[in-house]
């Protein structure tokens, strides 16, 4: 599946009201114009990023976009420009995980992207789930730095500027696993699994008070 095509996925529309972003102020759902809001979305080259990109160059902002695949962002880039040549695109390639590209992002953005409207932190991974005694501890650690520690990094660098400007929005993207768990039986042990992922914005969301 091309870019191009993934501005048609049907889930888009469905799942994403972008039109209709919820106030940080009012429990009141209320209609805003986007166009020439600047939005950074993490995890972009391909998949639910790439297809957020696509709705958000359709209300008509700038976008910046953030993945580790450089050749997969400037493709995106290109498409979207091509559709929407008043949507003016920024790319990123860097990992989330680390820390201090992260902190600096900020200051290091072109002045027209300075200024972040909507912080769409949506990088993320899954390795697997194994019992508790084969658990591959490299792989869990990679895990909770992308999934929580990414997002908790990207928060902290934007959203002191929200703050600041009196204006903003974060979306943070999850899984259903927040509200599910996993049982299996090994040699006669009960064991659970939970999303550390989710688990960890959800503490982040209910600790965030702008």
């Amino acid at each position: 599946m091309n870019s191009t095509s993934l501005r048609t996925l049907p889930f888009v529309k469905k799942t994403f009201a972008f039109s209709q972003i919820r106030s940080i102020t009012s429990r009141r759902v209320t209609p805003l114009d986007l166009t020439n809001k600047v939005v950074l979305i993490t995890g972009a080259s391909s998949g639910i990023g790439a297809a957020c990109a696509w709705q958000f160059a359709e209300e008509g902002c700038h976008l910046i976009l953030i993945g580790r695949r450089d050749d997969r962002l400037k493709l995106l880039k290109k498409d979207i420009i091509a559709s929407y040549p008043k949507v003016d695109v920024h790319t990123v390639a860097m990992s989330v995980t680390d820390l201090e590209k992260v902190a600096a992002l900020p200051k290091s953005l072109p002045g027209k992207f300075h200024d972040v409207d909507i912080l769409l932190n949506n990088a993320g991974l899954a390795l697997g789930v194994t019992p508790a005694d084969q658990n591959d501890v490299a792989a869990a650690k990679t895990v909770l730095d992308t999934n929580v520690l990414g997002t908790i990094a990207l928060s902290s660098a934007f959203l002191p500027g929200m703050k600041e400007r009196g204006s903003g929005h974060l979306i943070n993207m999850g899984s259903i696993a927040v509200s599910s768990y996993v049982i299996m039986f090994y040699d006669g042990a009960l064991l659970t699994y939970c999303s550390p992922q989710q688990t960890g914005t959800l503490c982040l969301l209910e600790r965030l008070h702008l």
